[in-house]
């Protein structure tokens, strides 16, 4: 048999149908019992927002707390598995040395309570560290500014000087960023996500698709030809949307 060039590998791999389509029936019972675990939103008051939230789209955050449609492709919620198994494990061995795991922040504003959760926090040298796991071997500008802005939001409202991101690939590579404590707009995007939960009001599709748009259950709501939200129920899973890599914030 011919041997494969780096990379081809990986494409003939995408030949290979998946089976972990739609709501496909399992015959064993582990499977069919593993996936009844969907990663549905945490439903809260309007005034209490999660700060992985204020990264998000407003659109789609509001489209998630007033619908029901939650649940991902089966192969989208394996991804999910997998990025909390590498999380759950790299806080177990941390956690030996003196870190804390999923550690819990809290901030009032205007009525408007911020909670998160920080991956792990090095009390010794007073340092938070963001964790993320991606399935390709590069990773897109756009997606690690953003990947940093949520640690740099962690860092303002925790009052850290400093962070790292780090950064774990498919292929086995790993990547870390320092990120300095800077006064972000984490309180201004509270306020406005806040308003529009409260007062059911949608807020607008953003200018243009960006990779985001891409990547999200409601790309079809917001950019089809129709250009009309249609009921939640009736979205469904498109060619638009391509190898949908969920952020794992958690």
């Amino acid at each position: 048999m011919e041997s494969l060039k780096l990379g081809e590998e990986e494409e003939e791999f995408r030949k290979i149908p998946l089976k972990l389509k739609g709501n496909q029936k399992f015959k064993s019972r582990l499977l069919r019992e593993f996936f009844k675990n969907q990663f549905s939103p945490v439903l809260t008051s309007p005034r209490v927002i999660w700060l992985s939230e204020l990264l998000a789209c407003p659109r789609r955050v509001f489209l998630l707390r007033h619908s029901d449609f939650h649940k991902e492709l089966l192969h989208e919620n394996m991804k999910q598995h997998i990025g909390i198994a590498l999380h759950y494990r790299i806080q177990v061995i941390a956690k030996q040395y003196g870190f804390e795991a999923e550690k819990r922040i809290e901030k009032q504003i205007n009525g408007v309570k911020v909670v998160g959760k920080i991956d792990l926090y090095d009390p010794t040298e007073d340092v938070a560290y963001e964790m993320k796991y991606s399935y390709q071997r590069g990773l897109p500008k756009a997606k690690l500014e953003k990947y940093k802005k949520q640690l740099q939001y962690y860092l303002d409202m925790a009052g850290i000087a400093k962070g790292y991101l780090l950064v774990f690939h498919s292929n086995g590579f790993v990547r870390e960023f320092e990120v300095e404590r800077a006064r972000t707009d984490f309180e201004e995007r509270a306020i406005e996500l806040a308003n529009y939960l409260e007062n059911s009001i949608l807020p607008p599709r953003k200018p243009k698709p960006d990779f985001e748009c891409h990547y999200c259950q409601f790309f079809i709501s917001c950019w089809s030809a129709k250009k009309k939200l249609k009921g939640v129920k009736e979205m469904k899973y498109t060619s638009h949307i391509k190898e949908f890599m969920h952020d794992l914030e958690f």
